[in-house]
């Protein structure tokens, strides 16, 4: 048994993709995504983080950087599952999982699509402020706009909460350390765009995209997921 809910992909040939949602959401945020890796010889599977849709009841200890403490669940469900040299994808705070995974496993190669380097931005502190106490106000529109991202769902608010104030990347020599092809994608309009050159550039095997006409690539786009699997299958690079 696997300590996260994950969500198989259809069986397709001996490479595995493991694909990492960003906060907020689950597993099924990668649903237009496994047919088109299976077309390309990918057996591609979603998992839910900690605090997260199925993983929601999964005990976090406190303190603890949640993006560091999934990648190492992900580990051991990776050795449970016998999957070896997967290809990791994550979108948003799943990229600092997928890349806190490529320090401890033997990866094919690491693809982040709209990841941010910077601190947590003041209006992330407030809304983890109000995940945790439903009563607090909310002063800015992007904290509620994080809130309401979570309403009606089955999430862990303490742990999104924790998400929000102490997930981080791992370190620049960790970061330096990984020598996988490493792709950052981000959209043409994406304010993170001025940043992702030197992002891309802190990886030994790094990598940029751009996917047009967007700030946030969104995951049901077509653009992206092309970009994606030429990468994966390595077309591009």
């Amino acid at each position: 048994m696997t300590l996260l809910a994950w969500h198989p992909g259809p069986p397709a040939g001996s490479s595995a993709a493991v694909l990492l949602h960003g906060w907020g959401e689950d597993g099924g945020a990668w649903a237009t995504w496994q047919e088109p890796l299976a077309e390309a010889g990918f057996t591609a599977s979603s998992v839910d983080l900690p605090g997260h849709g199925g993983s929601a009841d999964l005990e976090k200890p406190r303190g603890v950087d949640p993006a560091a403490w999934a990648a190492e669940a992900i580990t051991v469900d990776l050795a449970r599952a016998r999957i070896e040299r997967p290809f990791l994808v994550g979108h948003g705070q799943g990229g600092m999982v997928a890349a806190h995974t490529a320090t401890h496993v033997d990866v094919g190669a690491l693809v982040l699509i709209d990841p941010d380097d910077r601190p947590p931005p003041p209006h992330a502190t407030e809304a983890a402020g109000a995940l945790r106490d439903a009563s607090a106000r909310l002063w800015t529109a992007e904290a509620a706009e994080l809130v309401a991202q979570v309403r009606g769902r089955g999430h862990d608010r303490r742990v999104l909460a924790e998400w929000l104030e102490e997930a981080a990347w791992p370190s620049p020599p960790r970061l330096r350390a990984i020598v996988v092809p490493t792709l950052v994608v981000v959209g043409s309009t994406d304010p993170l765009r001025a940043r992702a050159p030197r992002f891309a550039a802190g990886f030994r095997n790094g990598h940029l995209a751009t996917a047009a006409g967007t700030a946030d690539p969104p995951l049901g786009g077509a653009a992206v997921r092309e970009i994606v699997v030429r990468f994966l299958r390595g077309e591009v690079g």
